[in-house]
């Protein structure tokens, strides 16, 4: 309970949503998320943003013969709207979520990740169908959960929690963490023949985040007149200049 509000007050009202658990999402589908962040920026002035979303989202799956959000949950998209591990309000303070400003930070946190999931799901359907198959044929192979559970994963969200029920006491936010370990694992294994599509959905988008990653470091200190420091161990210790900005 004490770290579950400390989670809490530390995490409202920053708004990390966008550039944390939707940094991957940001390298690898652009597109599905400037959506997201149209449904996060519109979620503290208004209770109906996910739901407008959502109804546009199930419209156009409609008439593009792909499936609507309800199909995605049953396929195991998560669509959690404010119930997030970061929602401040859990628990004894529950009243605490309430308060003006807490709950609408609180709704703009979680309709991000749902709309980034649920479109990412999407075009990474697309682009299965572009390559020859049928809705049919991915369904039938399992792909269909599979997508979803790499989106959950690549968006922060993990059926489990790492080291479970005492994750909650040793983490900040063991159900994050455990995502992006679930990440990893998958783009490792994706590098054995017969990978399967989530293991190479994994390790496409976590080199497009290292690799923008880079790119954007080594710019910013190209135009800073600076070097990028390549060298992670300096001196016989981890160098805390590895790979970083050097601003200031």
């Amino acid at each position: 309970a004490v770290n579950s509000l400390y989670r809490g007050a530390r995490a409202t009202l920053d708004n990390s949503g966008p550039a944390i658990q939707g940094l991957l999402g940001l390298a690898n589908d652009q597109a599905a998320w400037g959506g997201a962040l149209r449904v996060n920026v519109r979620s503290f002035f208004s209770e109906d943003a996910l739901g407008a979303f959502i109804q546009q989202f199930d419209d156009l799956s409609v008439s593009r013969g792909r499936f609507t959000s309800a199909e995605w949950a049953r396929f195991g998209i998560q669509i959690g709207g404010k119930q997030t591990e970061f929602m401040l309000g859990q628990g004894f303070a529950k009243r605490l979520g309430e308060l003006p400003g807490m709950r609408q930070a609180n709704r703009a946190f979680g309709n991000f990740g749902d709309a980034l999931r649920l479109g990412w799901a999407d075009d990474l359907l697309k682009t299965e169908i572009k390559r020859g198959r049928t809705l049919a044929e991915v369904q039938v192979s399992g792909d269909l959960e599979r997508i979803a559970r790499i989106a959950n994963n690549m968006t922060g969200w993990s059926k489990g929690k790492a080291f479970s029920s005492l994750g909650d006491v040793l983490f900040f936010a063991p159900r994050f963490l455990q995502a992006r370990l679930e990440t990893l694992v998958q783009a490792v294994m994706s590098l054995r023949p017969g990978a399967s599509l989530n293991q190479r959905i994994a390790r496409q988008s976590m080199i497009r985040a290292v690799g923008y990653g880079t790119l954007l470091t080594v710019a910013v200190n190209e135009a800073l007149g600076q070097e990028t420091d390549f060298h992670p161990i300096s001196n016989g210790r981890w160098n805390p200049n590895f790979m970083r900005i050097r601003a200031l």
